[in-house]
């Protein structure tokens, strides 16, 4: 007979979420995104990443387009519970720019608002400030 695996509460996968991304580990981020996962990104993101994010594997090639051009991470500051499956995360996105010929640094606030269910993350829409990352 097979064990479900145990209910996270949803604080507990968000804060796996950035635990994934401050170790770079692209399987956990991935495993992290629900199979019906949506997502969206800020319009006005550089290398017209911003906009609807259908799927999972969407989002992956996101963030590796980001972090082809970005050494950049997202530090969180603060969770808070919206409701039951809701967690908004405030914070900031530290780094600099790959770029040719150097890229200035990179501070830009955030919020995120993850849903959470089946202990994965069913969407995440992404708000930041666009022009920090314009270096």
């Amino acid at each position: 007979m097979n064990d479900p695996s145990p209910t996270l509460d949803p604080l507990s996968v968000a804060h796996r979420l950035y635990e994934a991304f401050r170790r770079g580990d692209g399987a956990a981020l991935f495993a992290l995104l629900h199979p019906d996962f949506t997502g969206y990104v800020s319009d006005g993101m550089p290398m017209a990443v911003g906009g609807a994010v259908p799927d999972r594997q969407h989002m992956l090639r996101v963030w590796g387009t980001i972090a082809a051009e970005y050494a950049v991470r997202p530090i969180p500051g603060e969770f808070i519970r919206a409701d039951a499956s809701r967690i908004v995360v405030l914070g900031h996105y530290c780094g600099s720019g790959l770029r040719k010929g150097g890229g200035g640094p990179i501070r830009a606030v955030f919020a995120h608002i993850l849903d959470i269910r089946d202990n994965a993350i069913v969407s995440l829409k992404q708000i930041t400030d666009t022009a920090s990352w314009s270096v």
